[in-house]
């Protein structure tokens, strides 16, 4: 980092700001719906999405139905809003994980409580803590929970087994000294493995009870604590179809409407969608690529330097 300015932002953010309103980006609304025409950026993140042909419109999803699963697009949904965090704000979280002992409850609403009271327990030790939590069946059957908790630089491993075996109650010692874990992390590119290999992972094959459907497989705890912001242009048609022609060069190149792709927890995040396009690329590669789009208006040229962007099939 190249120092801080007074408003306590990094020097190179304040950059940052200075370019993407040379560009005509300006802030909105992060659960804003995206109009058609235009580029959004999260600053800070990973995340770009360039919304709909301007003549032909924006086309959103319809309503969402009852959960049954970890569908793709709850998938898509759980890796979207970890790149769209704000990675200079938000520091690096804790990995933790809580199991259940041998004998654990049979019903996922006990469950769910069980995560709720633990977690009115870290709201209560620890009110600037927020965190991502994913639900997960392990190979016996027994539900456990993998989190990602930011606010906080460490977590007491006696606290944390304490208050999860009194939440749990099982009575069990053995559970009290391994029925937790507690990781810490040096970089973004591992919290992006942790999220593809545990978040975002979807269970090969689901144990009998859980079929019958568990509620909410992912979420989020203090969510208004999330350091997001986004920042959209307005582009033309033509604009539009320049950046589109580079996102799909990086997400798959010719013919590639209508696949997605996913990270495998070693690169960005790309996602084709209909009449657009949401590709994890880097909100300094963001800028860099309108830059281009909007400096070339009669020709297509060279491709922009906007760095990698990879993408893994599913």
């Amino acid at each position: 980092m190249s120092g801080s300015s007074a408003s306590g932002e990094s020097l190179q953010r304040q950059e940052f700001r200075e370019r993407a309103e040379a560009l005509g980006l300006s802030t909105v609304h992060i659960c804003s719906q995206q109009e058609a025409g235009t580029l959004r950026v999260s600053v800070g993140g990973a995340h770009v999405a360039l919304r709909g042909d301007p003549e032909l419109g924006a086309c959103f999803g319809g309503d969402r139905g009852v959960v049954r699963g970890f569908s793709k697009a709850s998938r898509r949904r759980l890796l979207r809003f970890l790149h769209t965090i704000d990675r200079e704000r938000a520091g690096l979280p804790l990995f933790v994980t809580l199991t259940y002992p041998g004998t654990w409850p049979g019903k996922p609403a006990k469950w769910k409580r069980d995560l709720r009271s633990w977690l009115g327990r870290l709201r209560r030790a620890l009110p600037e803590a927020w965190c991502v939590w994913r639900l997960e069946p392990q190979r016996r059957g027994a539900p456990h929970y993998h989190l990602l908790v930011f606010g906080i630089a460490s977590l007491s491993i006696e606290w944390l087994s304490r208050t999860w075996f009194e939440v749990v109650g099982s009575g069990d010692l053995r559970h009290l000294r391994a029925g937790t874990q507690v990781q810490y992390v040096r970089s973004w590119h591992r919290v992006v493995g942790y999220a593809a290999k545990y978040l975002a992972k979807e269970p090969k094959e689901l144990p009998v009870e859980w079929r019958r459907g568990v509620g909410r497989w992912w979420g989020i705890h203090q969510r208004p604590r999330a350091p997001r912001e986004v920042l959209e242009a307005r582009i033309t048609q033509d604009q539009f179809f320049r950046v589109r022609r580079v996102l799909r060069r990086f997400v798959g190149g010719p013919g590639a409407s209508g696949r997605d792709w996913f990270a495998d927890g070693h690169k960005s995040v790309g996602v084709l969608v209909r009449r657009g396009l949401q590709v994890g690329l880097s909100d300094d590669g963001a800028l860099q690529l309108l830059g281009w789009a909007k400096s070339h208006p009669q020709k297509c040229g060279q491709l922009p330097e906007t760095g990698r962007v990879s993408h893994y099939r599913k």
